[in-house]
């Protein structure tokens, strides 16, 4: 079975972390939409998840915006279980890891 970070490997996002209560959280910076938003984000997790066999749970999607030159991002804090129902296979050794970068930034 393929990991999140595998299903996730061709969506537009910075970092994704994921806390002691199992809710990942997505971030993408931005300078400028380009017609992109959190919703957008939001598509693209779910296509990539839904498409790979796992459901997922939106809790919330948000832009953080801030005026230039401080950098503006959009978050998506989600909750996911994979096609054979367990939600982790290794949750000690995710507990450790804290978060962590899922890539370097896509170009």
């Amino acid at each position: 079975m393929r990991t999140l970070k595998e299903i996730l490997r061709d969506v537009p996002i910075d970092s994704i972390g994921r806390n002691k209560a199992g809710v990942y959280k997505a971030k993408r910076k931005f300078y400028y939409r380009h017609g992109y938003s959190a919703t957008q984000l939001v598509t693209d997790l779910s296509l990539a998840l839904v498409r790979a066999g796992w459901s997922l749970t939106i809790q919330k999607a948000e832009e953080h915006w801030n005026p230039w030159p401080r950098d503006s991002w959009w978050e998506v804090r989600f909750t996911v279980v994979p096609p054979d129902g367990i939600p982790s296979r290794r949750p000690a050794e995710e507990a450790r890891a804290g978060v962590e970068k899922a890539e370097e930034v896509r170009s």
